[in-house]
């Protein structure tokens, strides 16, 4: 089902039609349309579990054994500009809001392929366009890192790597987990559904998600239940490269 509206959105890209949120963000129909489509398919198939999508209020059903997380396209801003890298993510928490599972669908933006496919059933394998994983990124340095396109109150000047950004939070966050050369990622505070699918796929890739005090990044239930956005910035790495990363690219202020 991601793969199939992901590819919706692929065919629509063109004809996207755009409107404003209130918190002044940018929305297109085609965002709207996934989210119900999905959102719809999973409360039927999971009547007792929470469902929560960035462009619907949701009821909130404190037992729920999963919380199923969405974000009908990661990316709004780049998808509507034409460009490729922008993907429908679906993370799963369990109930105690530990990422698990996550489904993603970049039909436009693959890695050594057209599309890229990332399924990850919880207790399972990540597969990638249908091939299982199991050789993930794993050499030292920082030679690339991605950071949020909206990136300022920073000092990277020591870096003397190649700092890279794409507009999609959750491609941004995987990246370094697929990709050889791109060893961590910088994102700037956001909400759930903007993190829920990549920080399932990079724990399950080892790697480690820290805030720049050094403590690990974890959902809460201000940011699932109460839709808030984290703490602070999250840096993304292994975890004998993180604290590089946090003075590589160094919060100001």
């Amino acid at each position: 089902m991601v793969e199939e509206l992901s590819e919706y959105a692929k065919k629509t890209q063109k004809s996207a039609k755009s409107s404003w949120k209130e918190d002044g963000s940018i929305v297109t129909n085609v965002d709207l349309e996934i989210s119900e489509t999905i959102r719809r398919e999973i409360a039927k198939l999971f009547p007792d579990d929470n469902v929560v999508t960035e462009e619907e209020l949701t009821e909130w059903k404190p037992d729920a054994k999963w919380n199923f997380i969405l974000d009908p396209i990661d990316g709004t801003e780049v998808f509507y500009s034409g460009l490729p890298s922008f993907c429908t993510a679906l993370g799963i928490l369990d109930g105690k809001l530990n990422p698990v599972g996550a489904f993603i669908a970049a039909p436009r933006f693959g890695i050594g392929e057209e599309k890229l496919i990332l399924s990850y059933i919880p207790g399972e394998d990540i597969y990638l366009n249908g091939e299982r994983i199991d050789d993930f990124s794993k050499d030292d340095g920082l030679e690339e890192i991605m950071i949020s396109s909206r990136l300022s109150g920073f000092d990277y000047s020591s870096f003397h790597g190649k700092v890279r950004s794409i507009g999609s939070s959750v491609l941004q966050i995987i990246t370094p987990a697929l990709v050889r050369r791109i060893k961590g990622s910088v994102t700037l505070p956001c909400y759930a559904w903007d993190l829920a699918a990549a920080i399932a796929v990079a724990n399950h890739a080892s790697l480690v998600s820290k805030y720049p005090d050094g403590s690990t990044f974890r959902f809460t239930f201000d940011m699932v239940r109460e839709r808030k956005k984290a703490q602070d910035v999250i840096y993304t790495a292994k975890e004998n490269e993180v604290d590089n990363l946090m003075g590589a690219c160094r919060k100001i202020q």
